[in-house]
């Protein structure tokens, strides 16, 4: 299925919930959110973190897949993105 929306993604993430017959709090407990983050989330609130959003999919059984590009290869910066490469003063 192709997610095109924050709205989209939460009404998925919202119908896979109750086809598991989970509650909120239930959820939110086995991904390691909040309540008021998984409401968030299920009501497509663009303020979501995206680790959060994935903790959430995971937990589901749910995953995202990007496509339409071919990934470049992992650099040792790319694991460390808050360091600074370079010429440091």
């Amino acid at each position: 299925m192709q997610i095109e929306s924050l709205k989209q993604l939460g009404v998925e993430v919202r119908r896979k919930r109750k086809a598991e017959k989970l509650s909120l709090e239930q959820t939110a407990m086995v991904s390691g959110v909040s309540m008021s983050f998984l409401r968030s989330l299920e009501a497509g609130k663009p303020s979501c973190q995206f680790d959060l959003v994935l903790k959430v999919l995971a937990s589901l059984g749910m995953a995202v897949a990007a496509t339409g590009f071919a990934p470049a290869p992992l650099t040792k910066a790319d694991s460390h993105p808050r360091k600074q490469v370079g010429n440091q003063a």
